[in-house]
């Protein structure tokens, strides 16, 4: 049963499009031991803002997630879900970072898929997280 909730605002690549399976969150665990830097839990709270981490509901299996995130508001709620809310990425005149972001992240997506990642995937987004 979850018991908090956080808001995550930030440049944000969905990597699975269905809930999560076992192998799933098997290949996760895998990329996260390759990637330990994208491990939130290798960070105290305060420092986990600003650096690309691999977020994945592992109560109800929803989404799994690359995020590069801005902002992270924990206790904060949009919605009784796990709620997704897009908006327009930044420019590089307002985060002179975004393209490194963008860029780091589609790496990521593409060495765990093993496929292009479109630019339709990429988001800048505030969603939920129910934990």
């Amino acid at each position: 049963m979850s018991v908090e909730c956080r808001i995550v605002v930030g440049v944000t690549i969905d990597l699975y499009e269905t809930e999560l399976s076992h192998e799933d969150f098997d290949m996760i665990h895998k990329f996260i031991e390759a990637h330990p830097e994208l491990d939130e839990y290798n960070y105290r709270y305060d420092e986990r803002e600003g650096k690309p981490l691999l977020i994945y509901d592992g109560m109800n299996g929803d989404f799994a997630r690359l995020v590069w995130p801005d902002k992270i508001i924990e206790p904060g709620m949009l919605g009784e879900g796990n709620e997704f809310i897009e908006s327009y990425i930044p420019s590089p005149m307002s985060d002179p970072d975004i393209g490194t972001k963008i860029t780091t992240l589609v790496e990521l997506y593409e060495e765990f898929t093993g496929e292009p990642c479109g630019r339709e995937r990429v988001k800048y987004a505030m969603w939920s997280q129910w934990f």
